[in-house]
């Protein structure tokens, strides 16, 4: 199993806001741009793969936040896309867009690992 985000780790995003070097990567379009490319590393390996939620959307809220986006613990409920009017937004929505061509990209250069995953499950 292989992930570029987990619940046990601060989101990829939400670091490069953070932390990263530069205006660039610490705006929405800087780090939902990097989020495509931070996937491809992932998908387009042999195995099984994860994507945390709203990873595609470069979900960049802190695992510490809670409903409203403000500090809370780790197992506090999270802002949902919907509430943040995520999908409106074009930057988001072509990072999502892309990732699921990567997705697309990977279930044609490799059938038979769905195939297989397909027969065992049967």
């Amino acid at each position: 199993m292989t992930y570029c985000e987990s619940h046990d780790e601060e989101r990829n995003m939400y670091k490069a806001k953070t932390f990263g070097n530069g205006a660039t990567i610490k705006t929405v379009a800087g780090f939902s741009n990097r989020a495509p490319l931070n996937t491809a590393f992932n998908v387009l390996l042999n195995g099984s793969h994860m994507m945390w939620m709203f990873q595609e959307l470069a979900y960049d809220y802190s695992i510490f936040s809670n409903a409203a986006g403000a500090a809370g613990n780790r197992t506090d409920p999270k802002p949902i896309p919907e509430s943040l009017n995520w999908y409106t937004n074009s930057t988001r929505m072509n990072s999502y867009q892309k990732i699921g061509q990567l997705i697309q990209l990977r279930t044609r250069i490799l059938p038979n690992v769905f195939l297989v995953i397909q027969q065992v499950l049967i």
